[in-house]
């Protein structure tokens, strides 16, 4: 909804519009570990729930914009999507990061108190992360400084993922609480401005007429992500008696999302260069009329 409001500034406003999700961070883990204390962990779920409710106000109070332009019917359900290929290895690459970061999520504080930190401070490093994710949301909104370069957004959203997948492994190798800190401060930035670049990505690579759709595929492929990488950690976690496969587990699982991001990037490249192709006589003619995914100026 908020890409509809802009043009020139839109990748900067949805990044601003996503930092929400890292202020979210930054209070709700210390405030649902006291919950939890003083209600146990149903009572803290309750609060949740009703807190969650609340975001069906803020739907209500949200509308498009009125245009003079003609209305433009968009299916509620796109199957042309669904034989995409970029979508299909868009949703595989939100798969795997999605299992690193909810995996580092559930794990981290139950390891940091395993190995002898006390528990208010385990629970902080939830907090030091919301922070730097904060931080790195509103700065993906600054791709916006550079409007020719064509593939900033997903150069960005990939190198992210791989940066927070490798940080993820060295959570292995901390010792002191300082240094899983500055993990969780690096952890928290990249996965923020990843986060803070996705919505501008599908833009970027479906078209803003399209954008509903790929949103809705692509968060089912996110919660697909987020139900197995869990499960499959603490598996791990008990098999070996260690989180030290665990934590390898989740940044592999990001790195290779984000190598399957590298493979579209030059899929999407070659698709463009196939659309131009040599007249008989010799004169470029365009052969089919690809879609525009430059942002207008206001």
């Amino acid at each position: 909804m908020v890409g509809t409001y802009f043009n020139r500034w839109r990748y900067m406003a949805t990044a601003i519009a996503c930092s929400g999700g890292g202020l979210g961070c930054i209070i709700f883990a210390i405030l649902f570990n006291k919950a939890t204390e003083a209600y146990g962990w149903r009572g803290s779920m309750l609060i949740n729930a009703a807190l969650a409710l609340n975001l069906v106000l803020c739907g209500i109070i949200m509308r498009p914009l009125e245009t003079k332009a003609t209305h433009i019917k968009v299916p509620i359900f796109d199957a042309s999507l669904l034989k995409d290929v970029k979508m299909f290895m868009f949703a595989l690459s939100m798969i795997f990061w999605n299992i690193g970061t909810i995996t580092i999520y559930f794990i981290v504080s139950d390891y940091l108190v395993e190995i002898g930190i006390e528990h208010n401070k385990a629970i902080y490093l939830l907090t030091i992360i919301g922070i730097a994710n904060t931080i790195g949301r509103l700065l993906a909104g600054l791709t916006a400084l550079f409007p020719h370069w064509e593939y900033a957004n997903l150069w960005l959203y990939t190198i992210s993922i791989f940066c927070y997948g490798i940080v993820s492994m060295m959570f292995n190798v901390g010792g002191a609480y300082g240094v899983f800190a500055v993990y969780g401060s690096i952890f928290g930035f990249f996965f923020g401005t990843q986060l803070g670049a996705i919505a501008n990505v599908i833009i970027d690579l479906f078209g803003m007429a399209k954008f509903n759709n790929s949103y809705g595929y692509l968060m089912f492929a996110q919660g697909v992500g987020n139900i197995i990488g869990p499960p499959i950690a603490g598996a791990l976690r008990d098999y070996t008696k260690s989180y030290f496969v665990s934590f390898f587990f989740a940044g592999g699982a990001s790195v290779v999302g984000s190598v399957v991001l590298v493979i579209i990037i030059f899929m999407h490249k070659s698709s463009k260069k196939r659309t131009f192709e040599p007249s008989p006589a010799g004169d470029p003619m365009l052969t089919q009329q690809p879609e525009t995914h430059k942002m207008s100026e206001l």
